[in-house]
């Protein structure tokens, strides 16, 4: 058995369609993230979906602190994200200080529900981690692409990982798979 632990399951023309033709390459576990407030619910709303969960938060692309996340808590909803900080969003009109904000918000969502993290670090990946070690949630970081000393110290506070596609095209990320276990 396999599980995506973060996918835009909202974005599939048949939802449906692609987690059955998942389960039949033994992909059943799906965790479907937001990206904000509208695609939070659409992935609540795919917890109808055997085997879909939900992650709600706001993307740093976004970075607004969305009291409505909160109200989807419940049922379904087994992590908050995806949320993070990257700094290339910054030349979109997305302020730094706004993530951090944003990202703390969240943050503090997480640890107050005991909910696990999902985050996109980009090109933020020393603050976001100084960040994530002041609270006490389990930490996903999706698509990874920080160092390999900073994966190190990550696999030290015991934070997991997931990788894109980038993962298959690029060499740069075999150093970074051989120090990080499977597990992780």
């Amino acid at each position: 058995m396999y599980a995506d632990v973060h996918l835009h399951l909202y974005g599939a023309a048949s939802p449906e369609k692609l987690v059955s033709e998942a389960r039949e390459g033994s992909v059943n576990l799906f965790i479907s993230a937001g990206e904000d407030v509208e695609t939070s619910r659409k992935c609540v709303e795919l917890t109808r979906l055997e085997g879909v969960f939900a992650a709600v938060g706001v993307h740093p692309s976004h970075a607004r602190i969305e009291p409505a996340i909160e109200k989807l808590i419940g049922e379904g909803v087994v992590a908050i994200g995806e949320i993070g900080l990257d700094e290339k969003y910054e030349k979109f009109g997305v302020p730094l200080e706004r993530q951090r904000e944003a990202f703390e918000f969240y943050l503090r969502l997480a640890e107050e529900y005991g909910l696990p993290v999902v985050v996109h670090t980009g090109r933020s990946y020393r603050e976001a981690l100084d960040i994530l070690l002041k609270y006490d949630v389990p930490v996903l970081l999706h698509w990874y692409s920080g160092s390999v000393s900073s994966a190190v110290e990550a696999v030290e506070h015991g934070f997991y990982f997931s990788f894109g596609p980038a993962i298959l095209k690029y060499k740069s990320y075999e150093a970074l798979l051989s120090v990080i276990s499977l597990k992780n």
